[in-house]
């Protein structure tokens, strides 16, 4: 599968250079939603690699990441924005093992999905999956040496 390399921040020890540092890497593959149906009429969900799409195209970024360090990665944060073209998906971000919040702001700020706002003719509304602009993933318990994962979201092209 071809991996297109995006926009992502890591950090371990509020610094960056200290995540890699420590054996922390991430690579992010974004793949588009293909439904085909059997000969029995079954719908079937299949992920391909992401060469084109089209308006209204499911899209779903992911990031898989691994400790290959010696050491735990404690405080590890991981953002990924959710491109101007794109709707996040309700609900799509995976949350094992990580807190999920989400920013409306250019990643200035974040809040859980309940919590977030935004600035509309000067009063707070809740924001609305278009205002989302990053989804970002919190690991109170780091990640150990040796281990690996993957977060995720879905995004429909507008």
């Amino acid at each position: 599968m071809r991996r297109l390399f995006l926009s992502v921040f890591v950090m371990a020890a509020a610094s960056a250079p200290a995540a890699f540092a420590a054996g922390l890497s991430a690579t992010q593959t974004v793949e588009r939603r293909v439904v085909s149906e059997t000969a029995d009429g079954e719908r079937v969900v299949s992920w391909q690699e992401a060469e084109k799409a089209v308006p209204g195209d499911v899209m779903r970024y992911a990031m898989q990441y691994s400790n290959g360090g010696a050491a735990k990665a404690e405080n590890v944060v991981l953002v990924v924005p959710v491109p101007d073209a794109m709707r996040y998906v309700e609900s799509s971000a995976s949350v094992e093992g990580a807190a999920v919040t989400f920013s409306a702001d250019a990643g200035k700020t974040f809040a859980s999905r309940g919590e977030l706002a935004v600035n509309a003719e000067g009063r707070k509304v809740s924001a609305e999956a278009d205002d989302i602009t990053h989804v970002r993933w919190l690991f109170p318990a780091g990640i150990g040496a040796g281990q690996s994962g993957s977060v995720s979201f879905e995004a429909v092209l507008k």
